[in-house]
Order: C-alpha cells, then sequence, then structure tokens
C-alpha cells in the first residue's frame, strides 16, 4: 500500500489539532499519574502476535465485520485495498481476497503475487493506535510511533506562547520552523529547528532539540501551530518584509554612495505616515541618521511626533517613504553617475572629458542617435551627436537610459584594456595599461561602500549589477600589430576597435542598430574616407564584416560527421540549460514571450530545430529569431560579423548553418526593412494568444484525468490508462498546471517495459517528458519549467551526441503524437 492511498493517517488528521493526543494523554491531576504508572503495565495486554489472514478467512470477516477485532478490520481493509489494484478478472470477483499477514507489527498483503507491505508511516499509525488500545510495544515500536511523530512536525510553524521569553526576544512573537528529524541510532530523537525572532525567511539562529524537550511544549499548548492558512499569510507577509528589508539597505547604500543624505518631500505630497496613535502624519524631511533614515513631521501638528526614525526592521510599514526617496536620489544621482564614468573612461578634451561610442551609437534619446557624451568642467552632461552636432535635453528618464549606455561602452573599454594588457609583451606598454587600469580601480572605489571588493573584476561586477547591466561575454578581438599601422588602406583597422563586434546581440533594445562610419571621430577619419576604392562597391563588405566562403568537402564534412557535430552541440545548448533550470526553478525550457523562430521565407521552425533556436537565441541574447543559411547568405550577397558563431538546423537531406540576421550584414545595409521586418514579427505574434487551454478540453485530450496528484507531480497509470494530476486550483500559475499536463501526455504515449525498466532507462524516459513538454509549451505558447533535475543527463548530453539524438527525436515524436490528437 503506497503513501498516497493513507497520506495524513492518524498523525495527519490530528495535526491542526495540537497534538496532545498524539504525543500521550494528560492526566487531569499528578496523583492520577502517580498511581497509574505502575498499574498501567499490568493492565497492559499482549501485543498480537503473527497472523496469516487466508482469502477464506477474509471472506467469512467481510460478512461478519461487526464482530472484527482492530486487527481483523485492518486486514480486511488492505485485502479489499489489494484487490482495487489486481488485474480486471481478478479485481471483479467478490469472493476474491488477496491473502493478508500481520508479522512482527508490520502488516502486508499481495498484488499479482508481488509482496506489497505498508509504508513506514501506515506501520507507525497502526502501532500507534495499538499503543492506544492498550497494548505493551516494544521499544522499537515506541521510537518508530515517536519517529512518526517528528515527521508529521516537519515542515509546520509554530509560535512560541512562552512567557519566560529571554530579553532578546522581548517585544515581539517568536517563531520556530522544524526543518528535519535527526534519527541517529543509539542516540535519542531530536528535531532541526530554525528561530525567528521576526517574521522574515532569514532564521536567527539554528539548533537541535530533543524530541523529549519538545513533546512537552506541545502538550502544554506552549507552542502553538498556525495551520495552512496561518503559515501561508505568514509566508507572504515575510516576503514583503524581506523586500522591504533589502529596499532599505540598497537606499543606505545608495545615499552613502552617492552622498545625498538628505531632502525635502514635496509640499503637497500625497505620502502620509501613521503613527502609533493611530493618526496620519504628512512627512516634511527625510534624511540619513547612523543605520536608519530619519523622517521628519511638522513641529507646530505634535512636538511629540516631530520624528521618526526608520530602521530595517520596520521598514516593510513605510514602504511607499522608501520608494520615493530611492527614485528622488536615482534622478539626482544618474547626472553624478554620468560625471564619474565619462570622467574616469573618457579622454581629455580642452578640459572637459569626453567618452565616444564604437562601432555602433550608445543610444537613441528624441530620435538622436547619441554617440557624445562630455562631462564638462562645469560638472554639466552634455550628450550629441558628432556628425550633425545634435544635442538632447536630458530629462529623468533619459538620464538613466543614458548611463546603462555609458556603462556598456565603458564596460567595453575596461575589456579591450585587459586584452591589450594580455597580449602585449613589451614591458613599458604593459606598466602603462596596468596603471591605467589601477586608476580606473582607484577611480571606482566610491562604489565600494557596503562590501569589500578586492579586485577590479569584483567591483566592476558589483556595479554592472547594481545598475543591471549585462557585462561582456566575447574576448575582445585581438588585432594583428601589422593591421594598426597600415591606416591608408579600406580593411584597416583601428586599436580602438579590439571592443567585440558582436556586443550589440547581448546588450538591451536601447542600442540603436549600426551606422556605417567606423571612427570614433577621436582620430583621423578623412583618412580612411580618402582611401581608394579597389574593388567594384559591389564586393565591397563593411567594415568587420566577412563574405561567406562554399563549406569544405572531405572525410570530416560528410552529412553523417555534420549530423553528428550538430548533436554534439545540441547536447551542450540543453546541458546548459538544465543548469539554469538548476540555478533558477523558475527558468522555462522557451519563454512564452519569446518569438517563433523563422527562415528567410518566414516559414516557423518546429520539433527540435525550433526549440533548439530558441534555446541559442536566448543564450546568444538575440533580439530577433530569425535565421538565414550560408546558402541563403550567399545567395542574397550578405556577409556576416568576422567572429559570428552558428547553429545547425536538421533536415532530411542532412544539416544546415545558420546565422541569425542580427550577424549578418542585412541591419546594416538595409535599415529600413531590417526595422519594418522586427516591428511586423513583433505586431505578428502579439496578436496571438495563449494556446494551450486546449490540452485538457474534453475534445482534444484522450487520457482520462483524476484530480488526485499534488503540484510538480503528475503521473500517467499505464495500468488504468489514467492521468493522475492535481487540480488546477492547487497550483501557483495556470502555465505550472499546463506543464504536468503535457509531461503526463507525453509519458502516455511511450511505451515502456516495466519487467526490465532500469534506472538509466527511467531517467531517460524522465527527460524524455520533460523536453516533450517543453516543445508543447513553445507551440501552445505556456512556461513550461522543470521541477527536476539529473547529473547523469547533463554528463551525457555533453559527452554523447547519440543520447541527444535519441532524446531529441522521441521527445519530438512524442510531442507530436499529443499535439496531433488536435486534428483527430
Amino acid at each position: 500500500m503506497s503513501e498516497n492511498d493513507n497520506p495524513a493517517g492518524i498523525f495527519g488528521n490530528r495535526l491542526l489539532g495540537g497534538w496532545s493526543k498524539i504525543f500521550g494523554k494528560k492526566h487531569d491531576n499528578d496523583k492520577g499519574e502517580k498511581q497509574g504508572h505502575d498499574h498501567d503495565k499490568l493492565k497492559l495486554k499482549p501485543f498480537p502476535p503473527n497472523h496469516f489472514f487466508s482469502q477464506e478467512e477474509l471472506c467469512f470477516l467481510a460478512k461478519n465485520q461487526e464482530q472484527c477485532s482492530r486487527l481483523q478490520s485492518w486486514a480486511l481493509q488492505m485485502s479489499l485495498w489489494a484487490r482495487s489494484k489486481s488485474n480486471e478478472q481478478d479485481r471483479n470477483n467478490p469472493q476474491f481476497f488477496p491473502a493478508v499477514q500481520w508479522q512482527d507489527g508490520l502488516m502486508s498483503t499481495w498484488i499479482d503475487s508481488e509482496a506489497t507491505p505498508d509504508s513506514i508511516d501506515q506501520q507507525a499509525d497502526r502501532l500507534y493506535q495499538l499503543q492506544l488500545d492498550g497494548y505493551k510495544m516494544d521499544a522499537a515500536f515506541v521510537r518508530m510511533v515517536e519517529a512518526r511523530a517528528c515527521r508529521s512536525l516537519v515542515g509546520n510553524l509554530f509560535v512560541d506562547e512562552r512567557q519566560n521569553e529571554t530579553a532578546a526576544r522581548k517585544g515581539g512573537k517568536h517563531f520556530i520552523w522544524i526543518k528535519a528529524v535527526v534519527d541517529k541510532s543509539g542516540e535519542d530523537l531530536a528535531l532541526s529547528i530554525y528561530h525567528y525572532n521576526k517574521i522574515s525567511h532569514h532564521h536567527e539562529s539554528e539548533e537541535t532539540v530533543s524530541y523529549k524537550q519538545f513533546k512537552p511544549l506541545l502538550e502544554n499548548k506552549e507552542m502553538t501551530a498556525l495551520g495552512g492558512e496561518g503559515q501561508r499569510k505568514w509566508n507572504d507577509e515575510a516576503t514583503a518584509r524581506d523586500m522591504a528589508e533589502e529596499k532599505f539597505t540598497e537606499l543606505v547604500c545608495l545615499m552613502r554612495r552617492s552622498n545625498i543624505c538628505q531632502g525635502m518631500f514635496p509640499a503637497h505630497s500625497s505620502i502620509s505616515i501613521r503613527q502609533e496613535d493611530g493618526k496620519d502624519y504628512v512627512p516634511m524631511a527625510w534624511a540619513l541618521s547612523g543605520d536608519g533614515i530619519k523622517i521628519d513631521f511638522d513641529p507646530q501638528v505634535s512636538i511629540s511626533k516631530s520624528s521618526l526614525l526608520i530602521t530595517s526592521n520596520d521598514s516593510y510599514r513605510f514602504v511607499d517613504v522608501l520608494d520615493y526617496i530611492d527614485k528622488t536620489i536615482s534622478e539626482q544621482d544618474a547626472s553624478q553617475e554620468l560625471l564619474t564614468f565619462v570622467r574616469i573612461f573618457g579622454k581629455d578634451f580642452c578640459g572637459d572629458k569626453v567618452l565616444s561610442s564604437g562601432k555602433y551609437p550608445l543610444c537613441r534619446i528624441n530620435g538622436i542617435e547619441i554617440d557624445r557624451v562630455t562631462a564638462k568642467a562645469s560638472d554639466t552632461i552634455v550628450a550629441f551627436n558628432n556628425d550633425t552636432l545634435e544635442t538632447v535635453t536630458l530629462s529623468s528618464e533619459d538620464r538613466i537610459t543614458l548611463l546603462k549606455a555609458v556603462i556598456r561602452r565603458s564596460d567595453e573599454l575596461l575589456t579591450g584594456l585587459k586584452s591589450d594588457l594580455q597580449r602585449t609583451t613589451d614591458e613599458k606598454v604593459q606598466e602603462i595599461l596596468q596603471d591605467r587600469l589601477n586608476n580606473i580601480h582607484q577611480g571606482l572605489s566610491a562604489y565600494n561602500t557596503c562590501d569589500n571588493y578586492h579586485t577590479l573584476d569584483e567591483l566592476w561586477q558589483h556595479i554592472t549589477s547594481i545598475f543591471r547591466v549585462k557585462q561582456s561575454t566575447e574576448t575582445a578581438t585581438v588585432v594583428p600589430a601589422s593591421a594598426v599601422k597600415v591606416i591608408e588602406a579600406p580593411q584597416s583597422t583601428e586599436v580602438r576597435d579590439k571592443e567585440p563586434l558582436v556586443h550589440n546581440q547581448n546588450e538591451v533594445q536601447s542600442v540603436q542598430e549600426p551606422i556605417a562610419k567606423s571612427d570614433d571621430g577621436i582620430k583621423m577619419p578623412k583618412q580612411v574616407d580618402e582611401a581608394p576604392s579597389i574593388e567594384p562597391k559591389k564586393s565591397q563588405m563593411p567594415e568587420g564584416y566577412i563574405r561567406i566562403e562554399p563549406s569544405s568537402k572531405g572525410r570530416w564534412h560528410t552529412a553523417e560527421m555534420l549530423r553528428r557535430e550538430a548533436y554534439r552541440v545540441y547536447g551542450k545548448l540543453l546541458s546548459a540549460k538544465l543548469k539554469k533550470q538548476l540555478d533558477n526553478d523558475n527558468n522555462p525550457w522557451v519563454s512564452k514571450q519569446m518569438l517563433t523562430p523563422r527562415d528567410i521565407k518566414g516559414t516557423v521552425y518546429t520539433g527540435p530545430n525550433a526549440i533548439m533556436l530558441a534555446l541559442w537565441t536566448e543564450q546568444q541574447g538575440f533580439e530577433l529569431p530569425f535565421f538565414i543559411t550560408e546558402e541563403e547568405l550567399r545567395a542574397n550577397e550578405l556577409g556576416i560579423l568576422q567572429d559570428a558563431k552558428s547553429l545547425f538546423i536538421l533536415h532530411k537531406n542532412g544539416t544546415s548553418r545558420v546565422y541569425n540576421i542580427a550577424q549578418t550584414t542585412f541591419p546594416v545595409t538595409q535599415r529600413r526593412s531590417y526595422e519594418s521586418l522586427k516591428l511586423n514579427m513583433i505586431a505578428t505574434e502579439r496578436k496571438k494568444t495563449s494556446g494551450y487551454q486546449f490540452l485538457d478540453a474534453d475534445g482534444f485530450c484522450k487520457t482520462a484525468l483524476k484530480f488526485d496528484g499534488v503540484p510538480g507531480l503528475s503521473i500517467y497509470d499505464y495500468a488504468e490508462k489514467v492521468i493522475h494530476i492535481a487540480p488546477k486550483s492547487n497550483f501557483e500559475t495556470e502555465d505550472d498546471y499546463y506543464r504536468d499536463l503535457a509531461v503526463a501526455m507525453v509519458e502516455s504515449t511511450r511505451e515502456v517495459d516495466f519487467d526490465t525498466l532500469r534506472l538509466d532507462t527511467y531517467l531517460f524516459e524522465n527527460l524524455v517528458s520533460h523536453l516533450g513538454s517543453g516543445i508543447i509549451s513553445q507551440s501552445c505558447r505556456f512556461n513550461a519549467t522543470n521541477p527536476e533535475y539529473s547529473r547523469i543527463w547533463r554528463e551525457r548530453l555533453e559527452n554523447n551526441p547519440e543520447y541527444t539524438k535519441r532524446i531529441l527525436e522521441q521527445s519530438d515524436a512524442a510531442s507530436g503524437q499529443v499535439l496531433q490528437s488536435a486534428l483527430t
């Protein structure tokens, strides 16, 4: 009998009613306790002897149930349960009663000739009932009962009701959460518990308490369980408080870093603060005070309520105030931050500092492509376009946009400096570059307020995370020295172009499309512009781009070898995705917000090609999942970036390499068409609505659904041809319900021989089910996360292309069978 058939048991049924009934009866007076100890031992009944309940005996008991003892009733119930799980012929035979055995305190039966004993919790439940009925119990049985009682406590939150609280716990409730049972041979049972001195998910301390010490606290009601709804509300409040404390800590660091430590609230502010007297007061000013934030009120209203100190512990009460201060500082701070980064990474120009864009503009503001930012000696910021000399008036939002663009450009320059330092062998040059890096580290030291970052890399990673700017993932392109010296040839490359040529793919959408010019305006652009054209215009490629040459032919470029290479790359992509899902359990296979990958004809990719292109799009940070094969690039005379990477797609004739449209010259030479393509593809996708609702529709779902499962654990019953799944209302999101349903529906299409099933086969089938649900989610547009993980999956995907091939082919076939059912 599985635990799911008796999930709560006698312990679970009494869980919220208090544990006193579970842990023993409390006598009304001490006298009764003293009299009963030895006398009760004399009254204890001998433990039920071993017994075999045959089919004939059970048939008799079924007809005389009112005369059954406790043990006989259990045996009859277990036999009836076993019959319901037997094959159809036996299940429909009213005279068939599977035999039941009571042996050394364990009850078991047989289902289709296979022995099926009680689970450990079911056994403990029966032993506990016998203990209540007055049977003599062996010490090992008593420990089993107590261990069961301990397990019923795990995961529950209690309020400490004791009056003799320590000084540290006074002034608020103390909470205890049971983490686990400590059951070591030769030692008393114990509980691992977390202590919380406030409502928060961050515990104050952890300790191990013996069960004997904890049991009286429950019996005397010195510990009160919050219960299911109470614990849910506690969790919600703890989440809100933790977020407020995190916001408070970040705000204090921001105030110290920006040196903006005080300010005023607007005269007609809608913000109000309710104080202890129950009245609302309008704040006038705020200021940093030690580790807290002091709020001042109008003293004419109430002298006793003229100020208030917000600390981390009570920050959850003042979220509106914190949001206002954060917004105010961020708007003021953006200008100061711009001055800092431009002065650190920019070049001297007539007493000012100028930061120039690289290959692409920094950003677009009010329709103007910004490629220069000047930090003037008067502490003002000027953003402009160097070609048109147009400047922009920066709003608060514009300053934040520009700041992120400047940090991205600074990241590129920093990457280039570190690459130069690694590349050069000249000691003098090494010294100059190292001094430059040391000066940058010193200039950024103001951002080392709250944490101790010892290296420039650590500090820069901290800075980019503060401003939510993604760092460059590619290594800066190393340019040969000879190429640097030759400036009169059109294909020359200057030192400044050592930043990654594909950096725009990993940046946010504020970075605009590339422009034709290649110089940053500080050097001498006319030397390049005036160079004679050697080849016809038709054959020229924009700087940084190359033509696609015909694919190589040979023993290592056969269709079979290329297909194997494709699966090797696919395996690494899938392994990387599994690692992301392990680190973040909310990471879906494919986001329902992602556009569907398409080819140059606008045809939507399906099956393995679709999901692998989606994973590659996510990994590389492409904006538009629009892909072009090498043959199509040559036919349309399009080039690609010098260091562009490709991905294989599969078709019946073999494989083809594809590139994303952002890696080609199309956005450069056909800017209007590229922008139109983006606009229309996004508009088309937005018109589409979610299509997953049909999965459990009566007209589509051919498999019966039984709503008796738990979220994250849907199971297909091969014997009864039914899917066991939790009701939709039990899931946090509708997406999670359809994920579980898709996993089980894929599983229902598989033919599994359970007689020969091995662990590796089971793991293979499990991955097929989850990846199949990901393929279904991509077609039906819902987020299918992956709640399970196996190290074996990643090892085999990374090292065995044949394993990857089987996984993809069978996931595609199974998911295709599920989706095809909609048409039949």
